[in-house]
């Protein structure tokens, strides 16, 4: 390999590497980043738990179909999975 060929090869390297360094620090799942408070929401349905939920990720308040999410809190308290995100 010619030294200008070795040079290249070197500059691609460590470009990729920097560039896999920044993916993977962006998109970790362990980071908190990714919950984003949202305006309160519950379920409209009877058989759903009596909560609301305030944060976009939450496990609970994701299984709500959206033709049963309404808006508010409706008197309910904090889904415990919201409290523990913030």
């Amino acid at each position: 390999m010619t030294r200008p060929e070795l040079a290249s090869c070197t500059v691609v390297s460590v470009v990729a590497h920097s560039l896999l360094k920044v993916v993977t620090r962006r998109h970790s799942p362990n980071k908190r980043e990714h919950s984003m408070k949202v305006s309160p929401y519950h379920s409209s349905n009877p058989s759903d738990p009596d909560v609301h939920h305030d944060h976009s990720d939450c496990p609970t308040g994701q299984q709500i179909p959206e033709r049963n999410k309404v808006s508010g809190t409706g008197g309910f308290p904090r889904c415990k999975q919201c409290i523990a995100k913030g």
